[in-house]
């Protein structure tokens, strides 16, 4: 149960370790927590390409064979029977009845950042102005119609790569998600 940290962010956040700014300064200025910023530059210092790789590469360090398989570890030391079981004991600790409505939740607020609004509008813009619809823009994308809808009412934000190819397939300049809201 992760908080994604958005691409423009991890952007921007490099772009002042190359300026040589202390983590506070950079979790300020990025307008990130200070533990996402210290983490996103120890993934810098160690010259991975993203925390994912990162997390990877300490899972098989520890001798697990991928991050999940770790995950589920720690989870069965935890007296549980698997990952699910764990995230849903979180969700019930945090109020919540499930993890559906945990994460549905999470995607109401989501819903509610600039950087998602933005985006969904401009999705839902492109597809009125291109005559085409979700399932369109799922297949041409490479995603599952679920995620395209995702998406599209702004809860989630795909990764970097996947943004890049939804900007080329809607017509628009790739540009990072603050470039969007600037303009």
């Amino acid at each position: 149960m992760f908080k994604k940290t958005p691409a423009g962010k991890i952007k921007l956040m490099r772009k002042l370790y190359d300026e040589f700014l202390s983590v506070a300064e950079i979790s300020r200025r990025a307008g990130v927590s200070h533990p996402t910023a210290w983490r996103y530059t120890e993934v810098i210092e160690r010259g991975f390409e993203s925390y994912q790789k990162y997390r990877e590469h300490l899972a098989k360090k520890k001798g697990f064979e991928s991050y999940q398989k770790y995950r589920e570890h720690l989870a069965k030391k935890k007296g549980f029977e698997s990952c699910s079981e764990y995230n849903k004991h979180l969700a019930k600790k945090k109020g919540f009845k499930s993890c559906a409505e945990y994460n549905e939740h999470w995607a109401k607020k989501r819903q509610k950042r600039p950087e998602n609004k933005a985006l969904s509008g401009l999705i839902k813009r492109r597809l009125k102005e291109l005559g085409k619809s979700q399932s369109w823009l799922s297949w041409q994308v490479d995603v599952s119609k679920q995620s395209a809808s995702i998406y599209t009412q702004g809860k989630s934000i795909p990764n970097e790569e996947r943004l890049e190819k939804l900007f080329s397939v809607l017509g628009v300049p790739y540009r990072t998600l603050e470039d969007l809201l600037e303009n």
